[in-house]
């Protein structure tokens, strides 16, 4: 069973509006904004460098050998 809650939906929604507090500023959330995207793109690059860091290291540093071509 859930809590009850003390407001309704919309309610909640109008009091987490960034642009109704008194210290909002239109620069600010530009930034907030273009410094998560930022953030963002360097988590999943870490992430990737990471992944292939890991591969590298599980590799014998030899190429592959290549089976032998059968002449028919």
């Amino acid at each position: 069973m859930t809590q009850p809650s003390l407001f309704s939906q919309a309610q909640l929604a109008a009091m987490r509006d960034p642009t109704k507090a008194r210290n909002y500023s239109s620069d600010r959330e530009a930034f907030r904004r273009d410094h998560k995207a930022r953030r963002e793109h360097g988590k999943a690059q870490r992430h990737a460098q990471r992944i292939y860091q890991e591969f590298q290291q599980s590799c014998s540093g030899e190429p592959p050998s290549l089976p032998a071509r059968t002449v028919s």
